[in-house]
Parts: structure tokens; sequence; C-alpha cells
């Protein structure tokens, strides 16, 4: 690790289909084969991973500062505190959103998500929409995503999550970090 030294949920209002219609893939634009895993933009669209972890449920995520930064994989994460920065680097594993930081019912759920197409377009996430399960960070689009994501056996689709994952990226799950494909609520 090298050290280089609000809350805005989807709410139920509208979303419009041509938005709807963008999170699936579209392999057929001219985006970049790499736009979402860039490692030119920081991860988790600037927010402080390590907050997450002492936030009340529900609790708006915290900013980082590009003043405060952590290099791990070759990506570049934020820190609201030195305190969270030097946690960070002490255990970079244990703080860095699951799955890349893309939305993890996307990712667990939706089979048309292939590597090729989360690299171009997502699952896109929103570092607003957060839970931490068992230690560990996931991110999501908005709220109905997350409410599906905790239907059921939330233990079973965490393990499906995993497998695709693992299936993307092999044994490093932390290999690959979201740089660039984010869902914020603009209606």
């Amino acid at each position: 690790v090298a050290l280089v030294g609000g809350l805005s949920k989807f709410g139920g209002g509208t979303i419009h289909a041509a938005r709807l219609a963008a999170s699936a893939p579209d392999l057929d634009t001219d985006v970049a084969s790499d736009a979402c895993v860039a490692s030119t933009s920081p991860a988790n669209e600037g927010y402080d991973v390590v907050a997450y972890f002492s936030l009340k449920p529900d609790e708006a995520a915290v900013l980082g500062s590009s003043g405060l930064t952590a290099t791990y994989h070759g990506y570049e994460y934020y820190f609201s505190s030195e305190a969270n920065r030097a946690a960070f680097a002490k255990s970079p594993s244990s703080y860095v959103p699951q799955f890349g930081g893309f939305c993890a019912y996307g990712i667990s759920s939706e089979t048309f998500w292939t590597w090729d197409a989360v690299q171009k377009s997502g699952p896109e996430a929103n570092p607003e929409v957060w839970m931490v399960k068992d230690g560990k960070l996931y991110l999501f689009m908005y709220e109905l995503p997350k409410r599906k994501f905790l239907q059921g056996n939330i233990d079973a689709r965490i393990e499906a999550g995993r497998e695709v994952w693992a299936s993307f990226v092999g044994d490093e799950p932390d290999v690959f970090a979201n740089t660039g494909c984010y869902w914020s609520d603009v209606a």
C-alpha cells in the first residue's frame, strides 16, 4: 500500500426509461472497454471506504480528500482522516467494497453481466447506498436493488456474487475497483 499524502438515496422519484435501459450493458457503443475500472479516477467515487464501518445503517457516506490518499492495486482511495488512511494501509482488503464496488445486487443476481460489460458500463453503484454485513462493505445502485439484495437468503446471494465476481477476476477479488460507473438520482 502506497500512501500519498447527506444522504442522496433513491427515494421513489421518477426513473426515466432511458436511464433504466442504460443500466443494462450495450456492447455496441463506443465507450472505452475499461471505462469503469480505469485507474485514472479515484475508487469509490472518492468516498472514504473506512468511514462506512463507523456509520450507522443508512447514514450518509463520507467523502474523502484528494490530500489523504492510499494506493491499492493501482487504484487511488481517498480518506477523510489520517486515522482512516492508516487503518486502510494496515489492511486494505478489510475495507474495499465487495465486487469491486459495483452494485452488489447486479453482480449477484443479474445474469446478463459479463466481465467485458462490467468493465464498460457497470452495474453502476451509488456510494451513498450501502450496507456492511459480516465486516464487508456492499454498494448498490439505489434503494430498490438494495432491498432486493436483502430479500430471502442474503448469505446465498452474497455467495452467488462471490462466485460471479471470481469468474470475472480470478483469485484476487480486490484487483479491480469501480472508478467510473456510478448512479446518481438526478431526476
